[in-house]
């Protein structure tokens, strides 16, 4: 989230868009930016508010940039944006002193390991033989499978059922699995058993209207007859690369010309 939020080295402000437009757009230094930052209301009344007013009174949002080109920008041209030079003198460092931390020992990405399910990870392991031969830590078994959801007055039949899986699942929502057995086929390809897993007791990266991947607390499915391209690797929550201890951190830096003297709280005297 510091990645995208825009900031100053003077304040302790810090800017979090709103709209997924802003991760699109890169950094460029020096004449290489082809954009610039200019607030659409610069006279809105925050511009002339300490940080200690902002912070008991902006609850939501109110600021907005537009990005303006500095020159003609053609089609199908990338989008560039100066962050600042603290932020690539923050760059530059992290670059040239970064080394792998502990915790991402072992660490491969659950995008990596499916881009290999034709070659490496055609056959997948049982939970039973991943106990001797596990699969990254970060990651998790993900299902294709559509979880039919009950009303308050619709009882599941038991505290345990069992599913086959047919096509009518093949885009399905993934939900988190485990791997039970697996039989081999006439043709060399397998089916597997798996059971799909409890939903997670906290939203966490999911809002309060979306439906949380899994089964009710306290039931389970076992679904039988899965295909291999219905079973996908799947990042832990909290657990990719971003997130590492020592993962690039810094907010885009806002110029001095437009950025609110009010809002610079730690700027020494």
């Amino acid at each position: 989230m510091m990645n995208y939020a825009f900031g100053h080295p003077d304040s302790s402000v810090l800017l979090s868009p709103y709209g997924p437009s802003v991760s699109f757009i890169n950094h460029a230094s020096g004449g290489e930016a082809n954009v610039r930052l200019q607030w659409v209301e610069p006279s809105h009344e925050w511009m002339n508010k300490s940080v200690n007013w902002l912070e008991r009174n902006a609850e939501n949002a109110q600021l907005s940039f537009d990005f303006i080109a500095t020159r003609d920008i053609q089609p199908g041209e990338e989008i560039f944006l100066d962050y600042g030079d603290e932020w690539q003198k923050a760059w530059t460092e992290h670059v040239n002193n970064w080394s792998p931390d502990v915790e991402s020992q072992g660490y491969v990405s659950a995008s990596d390991l499916n881009k290999d399910a034709e070659d490496q990870h055609l056959v997948l392991r049982t939970s039973k033989e991943q106990e001797s031969d596990p699969y990254p830590n970060n990651v998790q078994m993900n299902c294709r499978y559509r979880i039919a959801r009950k009303g308050k007055a619709e009882k599941y039949h038991s505290k345990e059922e069992t599913k086959v899986w047919d096509a009518s699942h093949a885009n399905a929502k993934l939900q988190p699995c485990e791997i039970l057995s697996k039989l081999a086929k006439q043709t060399g390809e397998y089916l597997y058993e798996v059971r799909i897993l409890e939903r997670m007791g906290r939203l966490g990266i999911y809002g309060k209207n979306d439906k949380i991947p899994g089964v009710p607390k306290g039931q389970k499915f076992i679904i039988k007859s899965v295909p291999r391209e219905a079973i996908e690797f799947g990042d832990k929550m909290y657990s990719t690369d971003i997130l590492l201890s020592n993962a690039f951190r810094h907010e885009i830096v806002v110029n001095d010309d437009i950025w609110p003297e009010s809002w610079n709280n730690l700027k020494s005297s």
